[in-house]
């Protein structure tokens, strides 16, 4: 039960956002899981919401603690991320671009495109700021 919860609240938390593959402790995963993981972190062509899928059941397989530390990281990274996003968004809404930085960031945190889409479609938008 608890290892179900654990792996709820990390699913919620990268719900909005893109994965955090690099920061699982691969240490004492199988031999097939770290393949894979590698395999997942280097996607660029497969929907981010079927990489999340593949990843969310290699994170049910890790121990509690691997899966804490796991989630430990990803808060911090998401705080950081946030307070990022924040301080640009200030910048932008003071150009009068604010409405440009949000479509970034929308297509940003959706995961049903992949990253190649992701950085094909930021990347024209991101000239306009």
């Amino acid at each position: 039960c608890l290892l179900l919860l654990v792996c709820l609240v990390i699913s919620s938390i990268l719900a909005d956002y893109p994965l955090y593959i690099d920061k699982l402790d691969k240490g004492k995963a199988s031999k097939q899981d770290k393949k894979h993981l590698d395999r997942l972190d280097d996607d660029e062509y497969t929907p981010r919401s079927q990489l999340k899928s593949q990843f969310d059941d290699i994170l049910a397989r890790q121990s509690p603690a691997v899966q804490a530390k796991y989630q430990e990281k990803v808060l911090r990274e998401e705080r950081k991320r946030t307070e990022k996003e924040e301080k640009k968004m200030r910048k932008y809404q003071e150009k009068g671009r604010d409405a440009v930085y949000r479509q970034i960031l929308s297509i940003e945190g959706d995961l049903s495109l992949s990253e190649k889409q992701v950085k094909q479609q930021t990347k024209m938008l991101k000239k306009q700021l």
